[in-house]
């Protein structure tokens, strides 16, 4: 019997301030649609541990790397203008 994926909580600030806010907002989308690591890793094309550290905020992920995974789970990046 497949395991249910708890839902991560959504991070309460939507200021992206470094690669851990980043995947944060990653690993509670991926987890609000039901899936683990590994079923999310597949669907992204990546490994398990790229996944991994981008959701943990560690390693190397590159930018492009990053934004494929962001558009394969379907989140946006939205910049409000400044001043």
């Amino acid at each position: 019997m497949a395991r249910t994926v708890k839902p991560t909580a959504i991070p309460t600030s939507n200021i992206i301030s470094d690669p851990l806010a980043l995947g944060m907002f990653i690993r509670a989308k991926r987890t609000a649609d039901g899936l683990n690591i590994h079923e999310a890793a597949a669907l992204c094309n990546v490994s398990v541990d790229t996944l991994g550290n981008l959701e943990k905020g560690t390693g190397t992920v590159s930018l492009e790397k990053a934004f494929h995974i962001m558009r394969m789970l379907g989140i946006e990046l939205h910049i409000e203008p400044w001043g």
